[in-house]
């Protein structure tokens, strides 16, 4: 009878344990910043950071009342050589 109950308790472990790591997997691969890889070529380029925030809607993964959902986004365009 013992044999069975750690046998139970050890397979509730391990599918805890894969779990946890599958999720902690799958938010890593989809928390991390994309990047574009760098530009080369012979012709200039231009870039600029925008952020903005929504003000109407608050940030629901945060305790900070003051917090606001925001989106960050990064333009690419033609520049003239300096």
């Amino acid at each position: 009878m013992k044999k069975s109950k750690i046998r139970i308790s050890d397979l509730h472990i391990r599918i805890t344990l894969s779990i946890i790591l599958f999720a902690s997997s799958s938010f890593s691969l989809y928390s991390q910043e994309f990047r574009f890889p760098k530009p080369s070529g012979p012709h200039a380029i231009g870039t600029h950071y925008f952020y903005f925030i929504d003000k109407n809607r608050p940030d629901e993964f945060t305790q900070e009342p003051d917090d606001y959902r925001w989106i960050s986004a990064q333009v690419w365009y033609p520049a003239k050589t300096c």
